[in-house]
């Protein structure tokens, strides 16, 4: 292992070069004198001559070569990049998302999903497969299923769904915009379901019938949070932070704990693979106005908003663009941890890296659960090349010779759907990257 710029040197002895050649160099790019440069070369001579360097005998040209020869210098200074990363990825899944269907009896006008066409029930995965799924996940100590659609309650078994994953000590996440009947909800409740997540947007019922694209929708969702709070499950809510109601979430936020939910959690609205209209973003001073709540009158227990640094990042640079060479903190943004804490699963078994993933135009698919097991699935060639890209994936784009690319990869800095909506290129660079080219449409 080597210093950068010990490295640097001594991959000018390219054959080519002689050591006056060297210092030439050494001089100019290190904006030192002669006498100093000539010092620097003659001691990385003398520390690694031997060991390092191919001698010529011939007295202008010594110390010629290193051994190999380095033919372009980039394969040195990114040589461990381009070994597989060192990762922390589980040796199995924290969690898994099972889109069991994609149909939905809303039509929410800023669906990510965008009401995708579903397969037919007949290749649904079936219930004594998801049983024997369950049991080997209960197995492998995955920690969460995550219920999703479309709308969970148009898959006519989700109570036997839910209540199988409780039985093998896995907490099934249910967010649902449904009516969901008190019975269904007593079942639930008795099976031991802790917690089910709500959507709710707006307490005003033309509000929230018009995201929601359907008459009566708030009527029903206040039907469900009713139902399940007397069958003793704790309510959650999710509400879309979009221009329509962005002013009136303090008060819905209040309003809502009040009627005794657990937790509100806030997602801002964002471009997504599925329906988008620009006029659904929020202004910047409107965002000003709810950060200032948030951080000065909301309580913080009982409340969450996500994405917050990206989107004050998102108001405060051009167009898409998420962060500046010059600052550390604009490097900051949410790690991407599809594949490397959980995988999604369509309808029909077969798994991609992430649920919204899943409505690209053409999903990279990482297995079928059909026939593979979750194990084998998780640690499989076209899982972990996904998860963990090489960089010939990212030719012709900045990500291909940034010095950062191992780390980056290390860490999950690169989203697929926002390189998707910005490049229409699955490996591309994050938008939000600091390298990455300018967007000219708002990504959140």
């Amino acid at each position: 292992m080597l210093r950068p710029a010990a490295a640097f040197v001594l991959a000018l002895f390219d054959g080519v070069r002689g050591v006056d050649d060297v210092v030439s160099v050494v001089s100019r790019i290190f904006d030192a004198d002669r006498a100093t440069a000539a010092s620097r070369v003659g001691k990385m001579i003398e520390t690694y001559g031997g060991r390092l360097l191919v001698d010529s005998n011939e007295a202008d040209q010594r110390w010629v070569t290193l051994k190999p020869p380095v033919d372009d210098l980039r394969s040195l200074l990114y040589k461990t990049e381009d070994d597989p990363p060192r990762v922390n990825r589980p040796t199995s899944p924290y969690s898994v998302v099972h889109i069991l269907t994609k149909r939905c009896q809303r039509e929410c006008v800023y669906c990510y999903a965008d009401g995708s066409q579903d397969v037919g029930k007949e290749d649904w995965l079936k219930l004594t497969r998801l049983e024997a799924l369950l049991k080997e996940m209960g197995e492998l100590g995955v920690a969460t299923v995550n219920y999703s659609g479309g709308e969970p309650f148009c898959r006519p078994e989700i109570v036997e769904i839910a209540i199988a994953t409780l039985e093998q000590g896995i907490f099934p996440w249910i967010s649902t915009k449904a009516r969901v009947h008190k019975h269904v909800a007593q079942r639930l409740g008795r099976a031991g379901l802790p917690l089910i997540q709500v959507s709710v947007d707006s307490l005003s019922s033309g509000v929230q019938d018009s995201l929601c694209n359907s008459e009566g929708a708030l009527s029903d969702m206040r039907a469900t949070i009713d139902a399940f709070l007397s069958a003793g499950v704790s309510v959650c809510t999710n509400t879309v932070v979009t221009a329509a109601n962005i002013e009136e979430i303090p008060s819905l936020v209040d309003s809502l704990i009040t009627y005794g939910i657990r937790t509100c959690i806030l997602s801002p609205y964002a471009r997504s693979l599925g329906r988008h209209a620009d006029a659904l973003f929020a202004t910047d001073v409107q965002w000003a106005r709810l950060f200032a709540w948030y951080a000065a009158d909301c309580d913080k227990t009982r409340v969450r908003l996500r994405y917050t640094l990206g989107v004050q990042r998102a108001l405060e640079l051009p167009l898409g663009r998420g962060a500046t060479e010059g600052n550390e903190q604009d490097w900051a943004r949410s790690a991407c941890t599809a594949g490397r804490e959980g995988f999604a699963v369509l309808p029909d078994g077969r798994a991609t890296l992430c649920e919204r993933l899943a409505y690209h135009p053409n999903p990279p698919v990482v297995g079928n659960l059909r026939d593979e097991g979750v194990a084998e699935v998780w640690v499989s060639d076209r899982m972990l090349r996904m998860a963990l890209p090489k960089r010939d994936l990212y030719k012709g784009t900045a990500c291909s010779t940034c010095m950062e690319y191992g780390s980056c990869t290390a860490r999950g800095g690169r989203c697929f759907v926002r390189a998707w909506l910005a490049y229409r290129r699955l490996f591309a660079p994050d938008p939000f990257c600091p390298r990455a080219p300018l967007v000219q449409e708002r990504l959140i």
